[in-house]
């Protein structure tokens, strides 16, 4: 229910972010961008379970868990990063959101952006 909601959110983001990774379509092809539309149809989907549940650590939690399978298939953070901060700068214009869901979403999403950051920046001194 809440993908259908927010397919034009999705596809703008994915949009977005061949649009400023022109690279990601040549390494990646028609099979990424699908993926990538896949990834935030399941982002979406936990932002809202989140919202519902009124736990934030729901989605941010998901967040880190996806960056490990990520990183696993050869994808780097920064992917996911911005992903994410696509999200977070547009999630205030999607009117078919409640002013609720889009104070929420974009809150969560900021959240795990900085999580990622943090752990980005412990692995480092690792």
């Amino acid at each position: 229910m809440i993908e259908r909601i927010c397919a034009a959110w999705i596809d703008d983001v994915v949009a977005n972010l061949y649009r400023d990774h022109p690279e990601w379509y040549e390494r990646y092809g028609e099979v990424g961008r699908i993926k990538c539309r896949e990834d935030n149809v399941h982002h979406v989907r936990h932002l809202e379970t989140a919202f519902q549940l009124e736990n934030m650590d729901i989605f941010t939690d998901y967040a880190i868990w996806l960056n490990g399978i990520l990183e696993a298939h050869g994808m780097s953070v920064e992917h996911l990063m911005d992903n994410l901060c696509k999200m977070v700068e547009t999630v205030s214009e999607r009117t078919e959101l409640t002013a609720e869901r889009r104070t929420f979403f974009a809150k969560a999403l900021s959240v795990a952006v900085e999580r990622l950051r943090s752990q980005c920046r412990f692995a480092d001194k690792g």
